[in-house]
């Protein structure tokens, strides 16, 4: 019953530190505002409590005021990550713009556990202060946590390229999408598994260069298509990661 009505109500995120056995503190000043001057929440109202890593509060607020909300516990269900059969993380070369904020928002969206942002040699953009702008994905990924019916929010990082190559060995499956000719429909590839870690490589405008496509080819990688059409690089990783979602819908069906 708990979980039917959770769908109905408000959610916020809090923070690992401030959950105890029966009570949650928030004292992040936007959850705060959000609660308490923008849905005027009052003491004694149900909320929902997310904590980014499986925890699904359902709280009822005991006390309110402008430094901090006290939220009882009256129900808690913990997803675990090592129930998931598919485990996916993107990488995804750095867009222009301002796409990297709805990349990051559409693919917490879409309960990715990573999210690499990619640095190639047709890279035109490259964070300033990484840790900072880090930081402000991480605010966007909570509100889409929030937003949505993610439980978990994805570890978030930029790479070079280089480094990339050094993973394909953690995973069971390493994938990078590319226009050259010698590549497999991405369909027939997850055909073969049912369970496991998957990592999805998606390229700048132009494509991933010949020189890193042969080295992805060398360090382990699949080259796979992702059809006929040209795609800019925020579609061509929200067209990619929902096709992946859905065909292992069943295996994310309660998360």
């Amino acid at each position: 019953i708990f979980r039917g009505i959770a769908f109905i109500m408000h959610r916020f995120f809090c923070d690992i530190p401030n959950i105890s056995l029966q009570e949650i503190i928030i004292d992040d000043k936007s959850q705060l505002h959000h609660m308490r001057d923008v849905l005027r929440l009052r003491h004694n109202d149900t909320v929902v409590l997310l904590d980014g890593e499986g925890g699904e509060y359902i709280c009822q607020i005991a006390d309110i005021d402008k430094k901090q909300a006290e939220l009882k516990i009256i129900n808690k269900t913990i997803y675990n990550k090592k129930d998931l059969r598919i485990h996916l993380t993107i990488a995804c070369a750095i867009p222009k713009n301002s796409k990297i904020d709805f990349i990051v928002e559409k693919l917490t969206e879409l309960c990715v556990e990573n999210i690499i942002l990619l640095l190639t040699d047709r890279t035109q953009i490259r964070p300033k202060d990484a840790s900072m702008k880090i930081s402000k994905l991480e605010k966007i990924s909570i509100e889409a946590l929030k937003q949505s019916n993610a439980k978990f929010l994805p570890e978030i990082e930029f790479m070079e390229f280089r480094n990339l190559l050094k993973t394909a060995k953690d995973f069971d499956l390493a994938l990078i999408a590319n226009l050259g000719k010698d590549t497999v429909v991405l369909r027939k590839i997850l055909e073969k598994i049912s369970k496991g870690n998957i990592l999805l490589a998606i390229g700048p405008e132009g494509d991933f260069s010949p020189r890193e496509i042969e080295l992805t080819k060398k360090s382990g990688f699949i080259s796979v298509s992702l059809g006929s059409a040209i795609l800019k690089v925020d579609t061509a990783v929200i067209a990619a990661t929902g096709f992946i979602k859905l065909y292992f819908s069943q295996d994310y069906a309660d998360i």
